[in-house]
């Protein structure tokens, strides 16, 4: 799973079930199936409180166990994605399953603030390199969508 990414894992106590981990100074969080409300305050109590705590680059919302998400659920994440800036420190979210998007679009969800990945390997190079690693991809999409023409075409 973390091919070609340097596992240096420390585990952080944080007297909840919460298991939180730090991979190449990022905070890296795997959410489970069940998200209820009592889990989901906890969750952002133990993220919040390793952020102040930890020296770390960024958050990674590990949502790859997510097969079902509400609104409030969703939402209670984005929140928490943004008490972490007031921290010093960006989220990330990373393992959408497609029918999880899919929900989260047809019910008219605010995504422009959410920054998500496929992988764990380009979250942790988007906060330790400081560059999408999708960049190549969106200026390819970016000249074929303009209807620009490449030499090798004509």
């Amino acid at each position: 799973m973390l091919e070609g990414v340097k596992t240096e894992m420390e585990n952080l106590p944080t007297g909840t079930q919460t298991a939180l981990s730090i991979v190449q100074g990022c905070l890296v969080v795997p959410l489970q199936a069940d998200l209820y409300d009592d889990l989901l305050e906890r969750i952002r109590g133990d993220i919040l409180h390793a952020v102040h705590s930890k020296t770390v680059k960024g958050v990674v919302f590990d949502m790859s166990a997510v097969r079902v998400m509400d609104t409030y659920v969703f939402n209670h994440l984005a929140d928490t994605s943004r008490m972490t800036l007031f921290l010093g420190v960006s989220s990330v979210f990373i393992g959408f399953h497609p029918g999880v998007v899919s929900a989260l679009v047809d019910l008219n969800i605010e995504t422009r603030s959410i920054r998500a990945y496929r992988t764990i390997e380009e979250a942790v190079a988007y906060f330790t390199v400081g560059i999408s690693p999708r960049k190549d991809r969106e200026d390819d999409e970016e000249e074929f969508l303009s209807g620009e023409e490449n030499d090798a075409w004509k």
